[in-house]
């Protein structure tokens, strides 16, 4: 998606777990929202996982690529 003009992207690199997804994704987009840069959201997002290993993996298990 990058070389068709994609300014960045989040994608999952290995198998995730959807419930754990949810709210990291919802969380993800808050910080977009709130003016995050791409590279700072998904930090963010996977410092509210807490101590659930399952929540915790989840959110190693996504990449941001691009600018922004």
């Amino acid at each position: 998606l990058l070389p068709l003009g994609t300014v960045g992207m989040v994608a999952g690199v290995v198998p995730v777990d959807d419930a754990a997804t949810r709210p990291l994704m919802t969380a993800l987009h808050r910080h977009l929202r709130e003016g995050h840069r791409l590279a700072e959201a998904p930090r963010r997002a996977r410092a509210g996982a807490g101590d659930d290993p399952v929540a915790v993996a989840t959110g190693w298990s996504f990449v941001s690529m691009g600018a922004g």
